[in-house]
C-alpha cells in the first residue's frame, strides 16, 4: 500500500551508497490501511474521501495520509520503530540519541530498550492502554497525554502532505476503543473543523462526526486478515 508513496516521502536524505541502498522509509499498517479505505466506502455510503487521515492505533501505532485512495506519507519508516508514541516502542527519536544510547549500553541492549523497555510502558509504567486510563498516576496520565500529543504532531505532518483534511479515521485496539483518546487527537485537530460527537464518542459509534461537520470522523475496524483473504482471492482469480 506504501508503494504508491513519491520519492521525496520514502527516501531518506543519504548519500547513495552500497552500505545505504536499503535504508529508506517502507512504513507499516499497510495491509490495515488498505482494507480501511474500502470499509469506509461502505460504512459511509459514499467515495472514499479525497483526504483520509487514517490512524491504526494499538500496541504498535501509525498513521497514513491517504490522498484519493493511495498513500502519500506514513508516520513509520525503515522499522517499525519510528513515528507514534506505542506500547513499548519509543516512536520518533533523533538519531544523535539512539547513536549515544548504543554507545552507552551497547547495541544489543539500545535496540531492547528503544523497542521493548519504551513508549507508554516506559512512561507510564504499562503498555496497555485501558490499565493506564484506569489508573490515577501522574505517570500514567503523562504517557496517555504524549501518546496523543505525538498523534496529533505527527497528523498534521500527513495533513500537509495531503494539502488539507475531508476525514479522519481511527482503527486499531486504542483507536477502536479508547474513547478518551480519541477525544483527545480530535480535539487537537479542531482548528482543521475536526469534532466528535460525545455521545458517539462514548459509544463507539462507527460515524463519530455531528451533522454538518467539515470534516468526517469515523471508527473502521482493523480487519486485515479479512484484507489479505481477499487480495489473494483476487491474485488467484
Amino acid at each position: 500500500f506504501h508503494a504508491a508513496m513519491p520519492e521525496e516521502a520514502w527516501r531518506y536524505a543519504l548519500p547513495s551508497t552500497p552500505e545505504t541502498q536499503c535504508l529508506r522509509r517502507y512504513g507499516f499498517h499497510g495491509i490495515s490501511y488498505q482494507g480501511l479505505t474500502r470499509q469506509l466506502q461502505v460504512l459511509s455510503g459514499a467515495p472514499s474521501p479525497q483526504r483520509l487521515l487514517a490512524l491504526h492505533l494499538g500496541n504498535g501505532a501509525s498513521l497514513c495520509a491517504i490522498l484519493e485512495g493511495r498513500s502519500v506519507a506514513t508516520s513509520m519508516g525503515y522499522s517499525p520503530l519510528d513515528g507514534l508514541t506505542m506500547g513499548t516502542r519509543c516512536g520518533s527519536i533523533g538519531g544523535g540519541a539512539v547513536l549515544a544510547l548504543a554507545a552507552a549500553v551497547g547495541v544489543e541492549r539500545a535496540a531492547r530498550i528503544l523497542n521493548h523497555e519504551s513508549g507508554l510502558l516506559g512512561l507510564g509504567g504499562a503498555s496497555d492502554m485501558r490499565t493506564l486510563a484506569a489508573s490515577d498516576t501522574p505517570e500514567a496520565r503523562f504517557a496517555i497525554q504524549h501518546f496523543c500529543y505525538w498523534a496529533v504532531r505527527h497528523a498534521g505532518s500527513a495533513i500537509a502532505a495531503m494539502g488539507g483534511l475531508d476525514a479522519i479515521a481511527f482503527t486499531g485496539g486504542i483507536g477502536e476503543h479508547a474513547a478518551g483518546v480519541r477525544s483527545e487527537i480530535v480535539k487537537g485537530l479542531g482548528f482543521l473543523g475536526a469534532a466528535i460527537d460525545p455521545a458517539a464518542n462514548a459509544a463507539s459509534q462507527a460515524r463519530l462526526h455531528p451533522e454538518g461537520a467539515a470534516v468526517g470522523v469515523w471508527i473502521i475496524p482493523a480487519r486485515e486478515e479479512e484484507t489479505m483473504a481477499a487480495e489473494a482471492l483476487r491474485l488467484l482469480g
